[in-house]
């Protein structure tokens, strides 16, 4: 059997109610060491609001991180694309003579 208020049940029998309906009213009352006060209630919301603004500043700090970095990986990015540019015009430029001899080869010396 759970732990009930004596007191409650007594009165409830003495009231009239049967011993069961009692002992169960009785037992579904909480005991009071289980309740928050309302200073729990403010104490558990003053750490609640203290960690959310931690978390606010953290999520913050990480967004500016973020930022810097995709930046950074964005304009790695650009020079690759640009190295990429430059290559394939000295490509152009080396084998693009090369192409036309071998395509004037196939066309005019089959």
């Amino acid at each position: 059997m759970s732990i009930m208020i004596a007191e409650v049940y007594q009165a409830l029998v003495e009231a009239g109610a049967s011993e069961d309906s009692a002992r169960a009213a009785a037992g579904a009352i909480p005991i009071a060491k289980d309740l928050a006060t309302k200073e729990d209630l403010a104490d558990v919301r003053a750490a609640l609001t203290h960690d959310i603004a931690d978390l606010r500043a953290e999520v913050k700090q990480d967004i500016v991180d973020l930022r810097a970095e995709v930046k950074q990986d964005i304009a790695g990015v650009k020079q690759e694309t640009a190295d990429l540019k430059s290559d394939l015009k000295i490509m152009k430029f080396v084998y693009g003579p090369a192409v036309l001899l071998m395509l004037a080869k196939l066309v005019f010396f089959p």
